[in-house]
């Protein structure tokens, strides 16, 4: 109703749910040019099969209704070819824009922000940041900072973001103590970036991770499961590490 209104010469769709309902919607309004940009996708093989071919074949009926198809990543567009998504004429790599002008962080007093972060300034400081959502697998950061608190006893960990599972994650993190900081949404990203000496991504399924984009330019070593775009950034031992996904002791 609203695409028949508004009559746009273009509509534009983001994430899944919204990408297959405002595609079905906007060709069925008429709307001359759709597109759409997949950060990712809303299937993946540790669902059950008949539960990832209904997403695949609810894609795949999306995507007749496109005039392109956008990727943020190689990776992503490698798996939409796999699951035969679209026409591949149609695709487009447009990777995420990043302003990287902001990092690394300017005049950060590193001490007084670890401080501030509640730990020593000369802890080695492991940081994740993002959603508390199952996509970004937050047990697993969890799981490593366990396995290498044992082996470095003064190191810090610290998890930027908020969502469904944090309270959960807090709850299960209490044998670490104030190890491990969970505070939630912050503004200065950069700042904590600037603290850390290692970044940890353990998602079990991503787009292009504009947060891997941030620590990599701010000079903080990844060590992340390669999983989807964050092999477009990482070549495994030369500008970081990536390893199996899943496989929290190797990362550790």
């Amino acid at each position: 109703g609203l695409f028949r209104a508004w009559k746009p010469d273009v509509v534009h769709t983001h994430s899944s749910k919204a990408g297959v309902l405002a595609r079905l919607a906007a060709w069925a309004a008429g709307v001359p040019i759709v597109v759409h940009t997949y950060h990712g996708f809303g299937f993946h093989e540790r669902q059950p099969s008949w539960l990832r071919w209904l997403f695949v074949l609810a894609e795949r009926l999306a995507c007749r209704a496109c005039d392109a198809l956008v990727f943020v990543s190689r990776a992503n567009w490698n798996y939409a070819l796999r699951y035969r998504l679209g026409d591949p004429r149609r695709y487009v790599l447009i990777r995420s824009g990043v302003k990287l002008a902001d990092f690394p962080a300017q005049d950060c007093d590193v001490a007084r922000k670890k401080a501030a972060l509640g730990f020593a300034p000369d802890a080695p400081l492991v940081l994740s940041v993002g959603n508390f959502k199952p996509q970004k697998n937050p047990a697993d950061f969890l799981a490593v900072a366990r396995i290498v608190a044992q082996g470095l006893a003064h190191a810090g960990f610290i998890f930027v973001g908020d969502g469904p599972l944090r309270e959960h994650i807090r709850r299960e993190a209490a044998d670490l103590g104030g190890r491990l900081v969970l505070p939630g949404w912050r503004q200065d990203v950069a700042e904590i970036l600037a603290c850390a000496d290692v970044f940890v991504l353990t998602s079990l399924w991503e787009g292009l991770p504009r947060a891997l984009v941030e620590a990599m330019k701010s000079g903080v070593a990844p060590v992340c499961y390669a999983t989807d775009g964050v092999t477009d950034l990482i070549r495994d031992g030369e500008n970081g590490h990536v390893v199996s996904p899943g496989d929290a002791a190797t990362m550790a």
